[in-house]
């Protein structure tokens, strides 16, 4: 009999659901590695051992009839690297760390092995907690990824919901009284309701940590520890990041006693991105205003409808200065966390529709935004994982011709070298300051001077 730290007694778990087609199993050593090659999927992990063979059509995966008639009327025509590998072990009740950039389809990677999971178990009882778990960043990524859990729950008759700050606490009450199988939640809240005891983790048997590279960067770790600590020995977990690191590295190897790897495209703490021309520019502090409106009237010289621009900056005041100073010349709106959910939510909205195409924001804007054509990143965020997260999250890489522009200043000193090194590696244009810099900087390495101010080449 399974029983929780307190000698509770634990609902029965179904982790291995997964029915191997037989076209897949029949599949020779040799053709299994050579789809993985040409797919770019590398396998490694302390459980890479036995690993299924990837699908190769969405015929091949045995999901439900209802859950494969809704992912036909989504309309793809084959699963991604990601989905290929991650959902025969996913549904193999295997503990996963998927490695892949945006728009690889990590989401549908969990969602639907989530669905199928949640089917296979018994049915929730009055004060039981939800199934499934998946935590993000932020309040934008948890009501996007809620929805489109909803187009594959629905027709199952399972049930969904969104907790994040600022949604109201009254939903507590239907979690414990009604009953939701799947969550989705940032993790302060999760831990609020779980403090509060308001939901329960005691059926909790898959749990999910979408863009773990963005939560550990912005501090989650702690919070994570806490959550993995509330749950079953049982559990399922699935941690998806665009970037592998040793922070990520860490965090798994505690909480997942073994786990299979994937990665799809390069194995690099930075790998950069070669979709994107990205545009490094050293500059002084009080330059950057009038920098960031040269580069603006560029971009506006070139067409009057030059689409969709992100402007980042790290301080919320900063952005309501920046906002102000477009505003001046051009239509532009902002984002930050004073700003409440329904007006984040109308701005948003509005941006993707193309109401106005500036978008000034912190990095709480770091999401999946369509058709993005330029980042500004006026300011520096605190790490080279940071910038990539700008520039991947929303969706710039899958835009044709699109750019990324970035001010670095004294304040960066220290990102120089890395900075560097992550254009190289992506074969981008070097700014020679950027150059000299770095270069300057190994030698105050080696006999560190006092700080001094800069000369700038004409």
């Amino acid at each position: 009999m399974l029983q929780d730290k307190t000698g509770q007694r634990l609902v029965p778990l179904k982790s291995d659901i997964y029915q191997e087609h037989l076209i897949v199993k029949r599949r020779s050593q040799k053709e299994v590695e050579l789809f993985r090659l040409r797919n770019e999927i590398t396998i490694s992990g302390n459980g890479r051992q036995e690993v299924p063979n990837p699908i190769q059509s969405f015929e091949e995966v045995s999901f439900d009839g209802l859950i494969s008639r809704a992912l036909n009327r989504q309309g793809y025509e084959n699963p991604t690297p990601i989905q290929a590998q991650g959902w025969p072990l996913a549904l193999s009740g295997r503990n996963v760390v998927g490695i892949a950039g945006a728009g690889s389809g990590k989401k549908l990677a969990y969602i639907l092995p989530a669905i199928q999971h949640v089917s296979a178990q018994l049915p929730l009882e009055r004060g039981d907690g939800p199934i499934a778990v998946v935590l993000v960043a932020t309040r934008e990524t948890a009501q996007e990824i809620q929805k489109e859990i909803f187009a594959y729950s629905n027709p199952c008759r399972l049930r969904s919901m969104c907790l994040f700050g600022g949604s109201y606490r009254n939903i507590a009450n239907d979690l414990t009284t009604t009953g939701y199988e799947v969550v989705v939640a940032t993790p302060w809240r999760l831990l609020d309701f779980l403090c509060e005891r308001r939901v329960n983790l005691n059926r909790c048997t898959y749990l999910v940590l979408d863009e773990t590279d963005v939560m550990l960067t912005m501090g989650f770790e702690p919070q994570l520890n806490r959550v993995f600590e509330r749950t079953r020995p049982d559990l399922q977990i699935l941690m998806w990041s665009s970037t592998w690191s040793p922070i990520l590295e860490r965090l798994a190897t505690k909480n997942m006693p073994r786990f299979t790897q994937i990665n799809v495209g390069a194995i690099s703490p930075h790998p950069g991105n070669h979709d994107v021309i990205q545009v490094v520019e050293i500059v002084k502090e009080e330059e950057k205003l009038n920098k960031l409106k040269e580069l603006l009237t560029e971009i506006y010289d070139i067409s009057d409808h030059p689409g969709k621009i992100l402007v980042f900056a790290e301080r919320k005041s900063c952005v309501s200065t920046i906002n102000a100073f477009i505003g001046s010349f051009v239509p532009c709106e902002s984002i930050h966390g004073d700003k409440t959910q329904a007006e984040r939510e109308e701005v948003l909205r509005d941006f993707r529709k193309g109401t106005y195409n500036i978008l000034v924001a912190t990095d709480i804007a770091s999401l999946n935004i369509p058709a993005v054509k330029f980042v500004i990143n006026y300011d520096f965020p605190c790490s080279i994982e940071s910038y990539l997260q700008r520039i991947e999250r929303t969706g710039l890489s899958h835009t044709p011709h699109s750019k990324s522009f970035t001010f670095l200043t004294n304040l960066n000193e220290k990102q120089f070298r890395p900075m560097l090194k992550m254009l190289k590696d992506a074969k981008q244009p070097i700014s020679p300051d950027l150059q000299r810099l770095s270069t300057e900087e190994d030698c105050g390495n080696k006999k560190r001077r006092p700080f001094r101010k800069w000369k700038y080449r004409s």
